[in-house]
């Protein structure tokens, strides 16, 4: 996957999310509400069970810090990762399960 990610220097090495939300869009543009830093993304990759995730920097120098491609193999039985534990009160949420 192909993906912009977080402009913010201090949040480039951390597993967060820049949120831009109106009326403080991303340079005006109302559709880009979310960039995520690469481990971000890579955190996501991996709750939905893809396994191998890894980061290529195929960009320039300009651009590399700003956008992002990952890898990843989801194989036809994956381990489903437990989002939620319980202790018998609510239902267990497995990642692939939602309905």
């Amino acid at each position: 996957m192909e993906s912009a990610t977080t402009r913010n220097r201090k949040l480039e090495k951390l597993n967060v999310v820049e949120i831009h939300w109106p009326p403080d869009t991303y340079r005006g543009v109302q559709t880009i509400t979310h960039l995520p830093s690469r481990l971000a993304i890579k955190s996501w990759l991996e709750t939905v069970c893809f396994e191998n995730v890894q980061t290529w920097d195929i960009y320039s120098r300009e651009l590399g810090w700003q956008r992002t491609i990952l890898t990843g193999k989801r194989t036809s039985n994956p381990k489903l990762y437990i989002n939620y534990a319980t202790s018998g009160l609510s239902p267990v949420y497995v990642c692939g399960d939602a309905k």
